[in-house]
């Protein structure tokens, strides 16, 4: 028996659900794989105590990754995987941070130092030591004490609204005090008209 064509079913008259989306969760913005894939990282144990050396001696994270021949992401990546080099960055940038403020402290407040002079007498160099004395550096000093006493020392010093006057209102007041009167003459006596501020 031969079958006839179905006829296509009438549009209905309500409106079509809409399907629903299928929406991917994103992956973690900084993920490490669990697995390790592509080529082997470049990474050895040998390098925490490298960086923590270099980081003592000032190095930042781009001078690193120039000692290691790696970019920088790659400095970044190896302190997320690997918990030693890490640690070492840390240890060295802190131990760089502490010279840093106990120099700022010496500007700050003037030392004093031994110190060598090279003097010629009779065509021969002669090495005269002595004490020198560093005086103290006020950009230093105001630097230092802004960031430790804030309250005291920042630029902008934070009033109390509610008690203190607000300047140009003080200012108006003084100019009214000092302002001549104002006069309206119509036809007649000169009267005084009233400021109704």
């Amino acid at each position: 028996m031969h079958k006839l064509p179905r006829k296509p079913k009438p549009p209905s008259k309500l409106p079509a659900k809409p399907k629903a989306k299928r929406v991917a969760k994103p992956p973690p913005r900084f993920a490490v794989p669990a697995t390790p894939t592509g080529r082997p990282s470049s990474y050895r144990p040998e390098f925490a105590e490298q960086a923590a050396k270099l980081c003592t001696l000032g190095a930042t994270d781009i001078e690193l990754a120039d000692f290691f021949k790696v970019e920088r992401t790659t400095i970044w990546r190896w302190s997320q995987v690997h918990a030693e080099f890490c640690n070492a960055l840390k240890v060295g940038k802190d131990a760089a941070d502490e010279r840093v403020q106990r120099s700022l402290f010496a500007k700050a407040i003037g030392y004093t130092h031994d110190a060598v002079k090279v003097l010629q007498h009779d065509g021969a160099p002669v090495i005269v030591p002595y004490r020198e004395h560093v005086a103290p550096d006020t950009t230093a000093a105001i630097f230092w004490l802004k960031n430790r006493r804030p309250k005291e020392w920042r630029d902008k010093q934070d009033q109390d609204l509610g008690t203190a006057p607000n300047p140009i209102v003080v200012l108006l007041q003084q100019m009214r005090a000092r302002a001549l009167p104002v006069v309206l003459v119509v036809d007649g006596p000169a009267t005084e008209i009233e400021d109704e501020t």
